[in-house]
């Protein structure tokens, strides 16, 4: 196992452990994110594993759908199918080592991992904020996460993308500093 796999996985069950406690009233409640719900994150979230299954298996990528959809009227049984879905198209032999194409590029499924587990961190965050629970965000998948966002500069901040960085604490724990950079307010 790669280690982008191993960091993959530990943001999905990091999202699983958030998923699992909110309580089903709650799905519509404003996210971090300003347009979303907390269903949406979710339904977007889902909507990126369903692309990874998909490559990572050879069958079509799912058709782009309102996030709220894709999350369904029960998100943590909608959840739990694409969670499940995912980890098993992964664990195939030589899946890592596939060439797709990815979002800047021809790209190993390795490789395009490791951009989904950010993009899994950072929405683990807004989901649990969502429900005013801790999200328990790893602090090393975090420093990744900072690190990643930082080199790439201003190329991730825009519509669609991520909003200006947040000034952290000088004191700010690797979480914190995270979700700051990608143009969060922590909480």
């Amino acid at each position: 196992m790669s280690q982008n796999l191993r960091n993959y996985v530990q943001t999905i069950y990091a999202l699983d452990a958030v998923v699992k406690r909110a309580p089903q009233a709650g799905w519509n409640a404003q996210s971090p994110c300003e347009a979303w719900t907390a269903r949406e994150v979710l339904g977007h979230y889902m909507w990126g594993l369903q692309r990874v299954t998909a490559l990572a298996s050879g069958t079509p990528t799912p058709g782009e759908l309102a996030e709220a959809k894709v999350a369904g009227d029960d998100p943590q049984a909608s959840w739990a199918r694409t969670r499940d879905g995912v980890l098993a198209a992964l664990d195939q032999p030589d899946v890592l080592a596939k060439v797709i194409d990815g979002p800047f590029g021809p790209s190993t499924i390795d490789d395009f991992l490791q951009i989904h587990t950010m993009d899994g961190l950072l929405h683990t965050w807004d989901v649990a904020t969502s429900f005013g629970m801790e999200a328990h965000v790893p602090p090393a998948l975090a420093e990744a996460g900072t690190a990643m966002l930082t080199a790439a500069g201003d190329a991730i901040r825009g519509p669609g993308l991520f909003a200006a960085a947040v000034d952290a604490p000088a004191d700010a724990d690797a979480v914190t500093r995270f979700v700051a950079i990608a143009g969060r307010t922590p909480s």
